[in-house]
């Protein structure tokens, strides 16, 4: 394990997982909490990224989705708000992560280098 990730060699190559602590509780704001708006996409859209740069096999991704959605409607969130949300983050995730550190130095900017450093993709190849 590294921080939150869980990192193992099979057949050879390196795959990448988050690592969740049994007592993890994954209380995320309910939706009546006094917070903007939009809080709920930028909720959606940074965890949907943190999948996509630290899972390295995509059923471990649609695993971590799945759990995440479950997680929100625990919580109070309705389903039918959190699709097209969750549809949107993924649709930005996967050409952010996929891009090159080239493309994330554009979209995030030079100071996020150390991002870019410990994202898996860059170390595995695709």
């Amino acid at each position: 394990m590294f921080l939150d990730m869980v990192v193992e060699v099979v057949n050879g190559k390196l795959e990448t997982s988050i690592y969740h602590k049994p007592q993890a509780l994954h209380l995320y704001l309910p939706p009546h909490s006094c917070h903007a708006p939009g809080f709920v996409y930028g909720l959606v859209c940074r965890i949907v990224l943190r999948i996509y740069s630290l899972c390295s096999r995509a059923k471990n991704i649609d695993d971590e989705l799945v759990s995440l959605f479950g997680y929100l409607v625990d919580r109070g969130h309705q389903s039918t708000d959190l699709v097209p949300l969750f549809c949107k983050a993924m649709a930005n995730a996967t050409p952010f992560v996929r891009g090159g550190s080239k493309r994330r130095r554009k979209l995030v900017g030079e100071g996020s280098f150390f991002t870019c450093l410990i994202t898996p993709r860059i170390l595995l190849p695709v």
